[in-house]
């Protein structure tokens, strides 16, 4: 009888490393942030003493032997980033609540309000990118 091979959280933990979360709009990959990964390794692993600073030096040793996608520090930027993505997809009538929806939904502890979504959205047109039409 074969034995069924044990998931290790390092195993799990790089395996998250590789995730792309979104592409942003300068076509980067993005990968996960460490809090992400923490609180997924802490639902898989309930007993996991694993913290955030471990996580980090194994992102580091990992990423001399492959290239990781990038991660960003600031949630907040983070959940703006892909804001901005969204942005330059959709064509809704409604598209800043739609977009913080969105936004909302894949960073629960994240709010972008339509105001700053319209500030996005400028500062995208400012720097050239073209922003799609929308119904009125």
């Amino acid at each position: 009888m074969a034995s069924i091979p044990r998931i290790t959280i390092k195993s799990f933990a790089n395996d998250y490393f590789t995730r792309v979360s979104f592409v942003d709009i300068h076509g980067r990959n993005i990968g996960y942030d460490y809090d992400h990964i923490l609180n997924e390794i802490k639902i898989k692993f309930p007993k996991a003493r694993t913290s955030r600073h471990w996580l980090q030096k194994m992102a580091y040793t990992l990423n001399r032997e492959m290239r990781l996608p990038v991660r960003r520090r600031s949630r907040v930027a983070l959940a703006e980033e892909y804001a901005k993505t969204l942005l330059l997809r959709r064509t809704d009538a409604d598209v800043y609540s739609k977009v913080a929806y969105l936004v909302h939904k894949k960073f629960p502890d994240q709010r972008v309000p339509p105001s700053r979504l319209r500030s996005l959205e400028v500062g995208l047109c400012n720097h050239g990118f073209p922003i799609p039409p929308r119904p009125e």
